[in-house]
């Protein structure tokens, strides 16, 4: 399935756990500026980002749906 990352609330989501881009790339990795090119949308966030992310923020299945996935994965 074809990331569709919802920017806005990936920062928003970054904001309420008060964590830079800088630190967040840090955190899953990814240099700062690569980590800001996957933010805006220009390229894509691999699986393993997105769990490292998730896992960072402490984001929830529905998040991590909204955020990354336009909410399109199935509910369990």
């Amino acid at each position: 399935m074809k990331l569709c990352i919802n920017t806005q609330e990936l920062k928003a989501d970054r904001a309420r756990n008060e964590i830079s881009a800088t630190d967040l790339s840090k955190a899953i990795g990814l240099s700062a500026d690569g980590y800001r090119k996957k933010e805006r949308g220009d390229t894509e966030f691999k699986p393993s980002e997105i769990y490292a992310i998730a896992k960072a923020l402490d984001l929830t299945l529905d998040r991590v749906n909204v955020i990354f996935f336009a909410g399109k994965l199935p509910r369990g």
